[in-house]
């Protein structure tokens, strides 16, 4: 029986995969004001995009408990083992809810494999963990498979962002007035990755050349000795051809990749202006490379 993979809209995983590998979302609430929607059912990024280029501010607002219980029950009536992977519990309770729900559903479906997973990862890395989760169950892997698998992935994934305009890091409480004011002076790029699940300024660049040349080359570094079958998982906010640095030289150095717009989840607190990618640090063991194409 093919275990069943369910994650949030953190995951930032273009619509034809997301399909290809039946992968059940769900939605985080997007705000704006007192009006509330559903990520990618009521609203998309490029009206996220569009309302902070004029001003306006966004937010998001965790899936209840009761959403959870409500979906999970579903699968487990119909006789389904699932896995759902949620977006770092540093950065939404969405996680803290979904094991409040487990832990009620475990009351009742006694003799049923269900769990949920902390991806510690947001955006593309959540995709990259979910990618290869959804792929291995879909060619057979057994549920404790498949927890181990998360356990590798979520320890070994690496994301690298920049933003442009440091404005809406601002405006979202991540840097002061002060910060703001110096980084726009000095054209600063900070570089950006997730450490225990938090967001974390790990570099400061000054200029969009440094910036990517700091992504591309760390990189670079860890993934192209990697096995063939592995990817990098590559994300952009409003203009797809600010990728376009990342795309040719990985694909010089023969590396395969997926590539998908940010959405509204995350971009709420970047902006428009971001660029990034995820990757493994690490090989993915072997035992698992009989699942994945």
């Amino acid at each position: 029986m093919t275990v069943k993979i369910i994650t949030d809209s953190g995951c930032d995983l273009d619509e034809t995969i997301v399909k290809k590998l039946d992968l059940e979302i769900m939605s985080i609430i997007i705000t704006n004001g007192e009006k509330e929607y559903l990520d990618k059912r009521e609203i998309n990024s490029d009206e996220v995009f569009k309302g902070q280029r004029i001003g306006e501010s966004f937010g998001t607002s965790q899936i209840s408990i009761f959403e959870y219980y409500t979906k999970f029950k579903e699968y487990l009536q119909r006789g389904k083992e699932f896995i759902y992977v949620s977006l770092s519990s540093a950065l939404s309770g969405s996680y803290n809810n979904a094991i409040a729900a487990i832990e009620k559903l475990k009351e009742e479906f006694k003799n049923k494999k269900f769990a949920s997973v902390d991806s510690k990862a947001a955006s593309v890395g959540e995709s990259l963990i979910v990618y290869y989760m959804a792929t291995c169950a879909n060619k057979g892997a057994t549920f404790e498979e498949l927890i181990e698998l998360s356990e590798f992935l979520t320890d070994k994934v690496r994301h690298l962002f920049t933003v442009f305009d440091i404005e809406y890091l601002y405006r979202g409480g991540r840097i002061s007035r002060t910060g703001r004011n110096i980084g726009k002076m000095l054209n600063i790029r900070p570089i950006i990755d997730m450490e225990d699940g938090e967001l974390k300024v790990k570099d400061i660049k000054r200029g969009n050349k440094k910036a990517y040349k700091a992504i591309i080359d760390e990189t670079l570094k860890n993934v192209k000795d990697n096995s063939e079958r592995e990817k990098v998982f590559l994300v952009y906010g409003e203009e797809e051809s600010l990728i376009s640095p990342l795309k040719e030289t990985y694909s010089e150095n023969r590396i395969k990749l997926l590539s998908n717009q940010l959405g509204c989840t995350i971009a709420v607190h970047t902006g428009p202006d971001i660029i990034g990618n995820a990757y493994l640090k690490e090989r993915i063991p072997e035992k698992f490379t009989k699942y994945i194409e």
